[in-house]
């Protein structure tokens, strides 16, 4: 038996998996419960929405132009905890272990191509300009 599919448009196998299906996030499975209900809790988006505010809806490191790119507005942007929460909980609310950045310097930073440390840099130089 056949069916279409929603990924490729093309027909495939009942049970078969299409190679262009998106693959599942590995850290998401390994997340304990808490940490899902922390990014599901209201204290996190309340503070995701400051950090957004904090630092101008901007990806902080385009806004200083990182091994001379081009200083640029991505619109696209997330809160990545600099320490990630799997090893540093206690630090998930605090301002200077988040940071605005872009899916692609995020990915960058996940990976570690983008120092811990100039990125503790531009959060705190955030804070220090914050007008809140």
């Amino acid at each position: 038996m056949y069916k279409a599919c929603s990924y490729c448009y093309g027909i495939h196998r009942k049970g078969e998996a299409c190679p262009k299906k998106p693959q599942e996030r590995k850290y998401e499975k390994k997340e304990p419960n808490e940490i899902i209900k922390f990014r599901n809790s209201r204290a996190w988006q309340n503070k995701r929405e400051y950090i957004r505010q904090r630092d101008g809806y901007m990806c902080r490191i385009c806004a200083v132009g990182y091994k001379d790119q081009i200083v640029r507005y991505e619109p696209d942007i997330s809160v990545h905890h600099i320490e990630p929460l799997s090893e540093a909980w206690e630090k998930r609310l605090e301002d200077n272990n988040l940071i605005c950045l872009c899916s692609y310097h995020h990915s960058q930073a996940e990976s570690g191509k983008i120092d811990k440390k100039l990125l503790k840099i531009l959060a705190i130089s955030s804070i220090f300009s914050d007008p809140h």
